[in-house]
């Protein structure tokens, strides 16, 4: 036992120089930059070094704050020959007054943190009766008016003076909404009418998918609480207590449809912000007629849910021919809410050499925080291509040059048996022989091109996830719903309908095919029907009509495209 706790000091001894020899950081960040008078919020000191005698300088702190908790830990980790470690200082702490606080830079040795500012915000006076109670709930939102797919961040505390046991806590459930889980609880302390109380706090964000108001319906808590009485009686059976019910109190919210100064032929993005990102691959960029290269656009947006973002505008030039990508959305939680991503990646191949023109990719957004229109750009872009039209010999014809054949391929005759009759019937027989071997040649490419096409053919069909059966059903489902004008079935059987007759498991909404096939019938079909679903748009004045006779249409699209005079363009897109 002495020699392993010698062996580990040793160890811990060789490993503080090495720590040291590295860059070290000191961080510090918080739970919340929000907070009311009376709770308490976790600031977290972070160093990448163990900590023995050090400890950082906290006096500063104690200024605007009262310190309640002091908790430190040490971590040692080896990944891959690689040692790090890291010393955690977690302090609990609690305002002194309201308005904005700044928790000043840290000191750690030479290292400081940066400032970090929290709002206090004034405690709201509750005038409901379980407030006074050892445990209650409490719900609320960041705000009480939204547009539609709007994001609303709801809040659902419980408050506790005492344990809990078989604890059961019913979690938001709302017609036509779109409800998102930011992470696990949070726990901190507040005082409320002259108590202390332990809280876990909920947060969720919430997205409308329908205008009008919306009532978020009561959270309820159940379990059991010993009294005080019992609080000491032996129960083997775990019984003891008072079965208890709490209930939060309902919320309503004003959601206002899509705003008539917004774009009608555009996606609807509500947001707090939103940007485009672009990168190549190869980078930098370097553009050759029939060679590909690949561009990703990345939409990042905060306040949004990932489900909720539409395909981004593929660029369209007879200069160049595009095959995208399987798109990808991405979302975590965050103290704003929900921060979402969108990636999509296609690759551009140039038609023709000398300078041609990338067509500049826009997305309309509302920005919630200014209530105003914006729009998210990258420019066009002018670049130069090497290069000139290529002439592509087609897989139906391949031309061999026939082999010379002289007096010096064929073998000069004995002198034993030399005579005219012998050198002629010699030189029929090289030639017959030739022959036969360039048409075994020409055979045998034939054979298998047609076994390779064959092939691949088979592959296609075999891993397709695409089925005439799925066509039909969703057709049938779209057809039944748009003549009984019941818009959101309407909505979503068109949607898996386009999805599968034009092969792309990316779309999920009709406003998605807009991306995909230009037609001013369908876009008009189309928008009256968002109009339906999210701008009050009465349903006797919908035009249900249109939408199934453009389905037709789509249909006629599709068969054209598959014409088999199409079929070698699209292998070759430099002879378009």
């Amino acid at each position: 036992m002495v020699a392993r706790l010698l062996y580990f000091s040793f160890f811990i001894a060789l490993l503080m120089p090495i720590t040291a020899a590295n860059a070290l950081n000191f961080t510090a960040s918080v739970d919340t930059h929000s907070v009311a008078a009376g709770n308490s919020f976790q600031l977290t000191l972070k160093a990448d070094e163990q900590s023995f005698n050090k400890q950082p300088n906290l006096a500063a702190i104690e200024q605007d704050f009262d310190i309640l908790r002091n908790n430190q830990s040490n971590q040692v980790k080896i990944i891959n020959g690689q040692i790090t470690s890291e010393t955690q200082w977690k302090l609990t702490l609690l305002p002194k007054s309201e308005g904005y606080l700044v928790i000043p830079p840290i000191s750690y040795g030479n290292k400081k943190t940066k400032a970090i500012t929290v709002k206090v915000i004034k405690a709201s006076k509750s005038s409901s009766p379980q407030s006074s109670q050892i445990i209650f709930l409490d719900a609320s939102t960041d705000k009480k008016e939204v547009y539609v797919q709007e994001q609303i961040l709801f809040y659902l505390r419980v408050y506790q003076r005492s344990q809990l046991a078989n604890a059961s806590l019913s979690k938001p459930d709302i017609e036509n909404t779109i409800i998102e889980n930011l992470g696990e609880g949070r726990a901190y302390t507040a005082s409320h009418n002259g108590y202390t109380y332990d809280v876990i706090e909920y947060r969720f964000a919430i997205y409308p998918q329908k205008s009008g108001n919306l009532v978020i319906p009561a959270s309820v808590l159940s379990g059991s609480i010993a009294s005080t009485t019992q609080r000491f009686r032996f129960d083997p059976f775990g019984n003891a207590g008072k079965p208890i019910r709490r209930k939060s109190q309902e919320i309503s919210i004003t959601v206002k449809p899509i705003p008539t100064s917004y774009p009608k032929n555009v996606p609807w993005i509500p947001a707090h912000k939103l940007s485009l990102e672009e990168t190549w691959s190869p980078t930098p960029p370097t553009f050759a007629v029939g060679e590909p290269v690949t561009r990703t656009i990345t939409l990042n947006a905060t306040g949004v849910a990932s489900s909720l973002l539409p395909p981004l505008p593929v660029p369209s030039s007879d200069d160049i021919k595009v095959y995208p990508d399987q798109p990808s959305n991405h979302s975590i939680a965050g103290t704003d809410g929900i921060l979402s991503e969108r990636t999509e990646s296609y690759a551009i191949i140039p038609t023709r050499g000398g300078n041609i023109q990338l067509p500049a990719l826009n997305v309309h957004w509302w920005n919630t925080n200014t209530d105003k229109l914006e729009i998210a750009s990258i420019d066009a872009q002018h670049v130069n291509v090497t290069g000139s039209q290529r002439h592509h010999q087609t897989d139906s014809v391949v031309n061999i040059p026939p082999p010379t054949i002289n007096s010096d391929d064929v073998a000069p005759p004995s002198v034993a048996t030399s005579s005219p009759a012998t050198t002629s019937t010699w030189t029929w027989i090289a030639i017959a022989a030739t022959s036969l071997w360039i048409l075994t040649t020409i055979t045998l490419i034939w054979s298998l091109r047609r076994k390779k096409i064959a092939s691949v053919t088979e592959d296609v069909q075999t891993t397709s996830v695409f089925s005439s059966q799925k066509l039909k059903e969703n057709h049938q489902h779209f057809s039944k719903a748009c003549k009984a004008k019941e818009p959101r079935r309407t909505e979503k059987y068109f949607a898996l309908w386009a999805a599968q007759i034009l092969q792309d498991r990316s779309i999920r909404s009709s406003a998605a095919v807009l991306g995909l096939i230009k037609d001013e019938a369908l876009t008009k079909a189309i928008n009256d029907l968002q109009a339906v679903l999210y701008r009050n748009k009465p349903l006797d004045e919908w035009d249900n009509q249109s939408l199934l006779d453009c389905s037709g249409n789509i249909e006629k699209i599709i068969a054209s495209k598959n014409d088999p005079k199409n079929a070698l363009l699209n292998l070759h897109p430099d002879l378009s």
